[in-house]
């Protein structure tokens, strides 16, 4: 962690970090490409992230952009939101990177939290 970063941006970076990981080699990490699969390991991770002090990371803003996205008015997760849309696991799994490339792109503060680890995957920079 550097002086200008927090221990949350610094973690909320790893996660992203970790989504392209999982981008990358999903068999690896879940199995199989499925959407449900992702968001129980990304809710697992989390927990534990917040049993080890770092309780303020999470995907709230994501969730708030997908509600948004989709002009959706109710609690379901980004996760529910995208499969409803989709006509499988593995195509929500595919939309939900779309999702995140865009809400990346969209989004100067969340490129911002990975501008120090700046990956490239598929010709696109986060």
């Amino acid at each position: 962690i550097n002086n200008t970063e927090s221990e949350g941006d610094f973690m909320q970076k790893e996660i992203y970090n970790l989504l392209m990981d999982i981008r990358k080699r999903p068999g690896v990490y879940l199995g199989q490409k499925s959407l449900t699969l992702l968001h129980s390991f990304l809710g697992g991770y989390i927990v534990r992230l917040a049993e080890e002090g770092y309780t303020d990371v999470d995907l709230n803003d994501f969730q708030n952009y997908i509600a948004n996205r989709f002009n959706i008015q109710s609690a379901h997760s980004w996760a529910h939101i995208i499969r409803f849309y989709s006509g499988s696991e593995a195509e929500a799994f595919d939309r939900f990177y779309e999702l995140l490339d865009e809400y990346l792109s969209e989004n100067s503060e969340e490129i911002k939290v990975l501008s120090e680890e700046t990956e490239v995957y598929e010709g696109k920079q986060f």
